[in-house]
């Protein structure tokens, strides 16, 4: 089985990729078909997107918490699993995100984690995608003022 998104292999019994969240196929020469016939003759195969680690968790229903939010504000990320050297717990989950949202997104979940904002306290900048506190009143990346409302 494997992932069509990521295109990581996954043994026996696995449904669905823990990254990606999305249902595992048989085989990714059908993915493959479709993403070059999806591609417009003439326009070259997007480049692929660079991640980077940002943040552990103990429970992957914590990493995936984090994964929604992040997913709520158009900061593409995921999962990657892997094992735990403390030799009380078996498996790490490790947050992924895109290298050109890892400051807002390093600024949403800190301010999510302290307790100090809510998912909804947070906005999406009009102008650049940056996230920003609903309190703010200009954008600190591109300096889009925001009307009060």
């Amino acid at each position: 089985m494997f992932c069509p998104s990521c295109k990581d292999e996954f043994r026996p019994g696995f449904t669905s990729c823990a990254s990606c969240d999305v249902d595992l196929v048989e085989d990714l020469s059908a993915v493959a078909d479709e993403t070059e016939a999806a591609q417009p003759e003439g326009v070259a195969a997007a480049i692929p997107v660079e991640m980077a680690e940002m943040c552990g968790y103990f429970h992957l229903e914590e990493a995936r918490a984090a994964r929604r939010v992040l997913r709520e504000h158009q900061i593409r990320s995921e999962i990657v699993i892997r094992d735990c050297p403390d030799p009380d717990r078996d498996e790490e989950y490790w947050l992924r995100v895109e290298r050109s949202g890892i400051r807002a997104a390093d600024r949403l979940l800190h301010e999510i984690e302290s307790g100090s904002a809510t998912a909804g306290d947070s906005v999406a900048c009009s102008k650049c995608g940056e996230v920003v506190s609903a309190a703010e009143s200009f954008c600190p990346k591109c300096g889009t003022r925001f009307e009060e409302g």
